[in-house]
């Protein structure tokens, strides 16, 4: 299955996404940002194919500051 890797300029951007993804009940993983991700502060978050949409929603609705890369 294809998947996508949200990556932050900051921690606090990181640890907001992961909130956000917890209360929303989202299958995720939060990962050391892979090397082909220039944007980082180290740590990124996996989703599936599945909740692209979702989480663009989520970035908008939130005021996220993150990327979204194929992983």
């Amino acid at each position: 299955m294809k998947k996508y890797v949200l990556s932050f300029n900051s921690t606090h951007h990181a640890i907001l996404a992961e909130g956000v993804f917890k209360s929303e009940a989202m299958e995720y993983k939060m990962i050391p940002t892979p090397r082909h991700v220039s944007l980082s502060c180290g740590l990124s978050i996996v989703f599936s194919k599945d909740d692209l949409d979702r989480v663009n929603k989520l970035i908008e609705d939130k005021k996220i500051e993150g990327e979204v890369f194929d992983y």
